[in-house]
């Protein structure tokens, strides 16, 4: 389903297989956020689990439940940070933080909980020096497909 970006994954230096999450970890991740997480999202986590964009700043993944606080690019342990900060919006899910200037979350403000149906967020980019907002992608496989192509993968 996801050829053509995996044969770009591979080509790309910074995209990595030892850190793929099991689907038990995806499960429990759900249940914690409430909603199911996109199946481009789910399978990047399953056969990869690792990216940088930036040598510094990973894709937010999951990690192993046991070193999960201590994981900086984990989902969860950022969801919770986020939640205890209590600046997020409501409908957000961050997925990438690279620097001081940009984030990208997803727009879950109409959250899938149903087994069976497709699942997709589109991912918002913010410039967080004018705070302005737009959507960046459909989906998490165009948002790492528009990376790689900024990078020249």
């Amino acid at each position: 389903m996801y050829h053509s970006l995996q044969a770009r994954l591979e080509q790309y230096p910074y995209s990595h297989t030892q850190n793929a999450a099991s689907p038990e970890w995806i499960a429990e991740a759900e249940q914690e956020l409430g909603y199911r997480l996109p199946d481009s999202y789910v399978w990047w986590l399953t056969h990869y689990g690792s990216l940088f964009f930036n040598r510094q700043d990973g894709v937010y993944s999951l990690a192993p439940p046991d070193f999960r606080e201590d994981a900086i690019d984990d989902l969860l342990y950022n969801h919770r940070l986020d939640a205890e900060a209590d600046w997020i919006p409501d409908g957000r899910l961050y997925i990438y933080r690279p620097d001081e200037d940009e984030s990208y979350y997803w727009d879950v403000s109409a959250p899938v909980h149903e087994p069976g149906i497709a699942v997709e967020y589109p991912i918002m980019r913010v410039d967080m020096l004018d705070g302005s907002e737009d959507v960046y992608a459909r989906s998490f496989a165009e948002f790492v497909e528009q990376m790689l192509t900024t990078r020249g993968y």
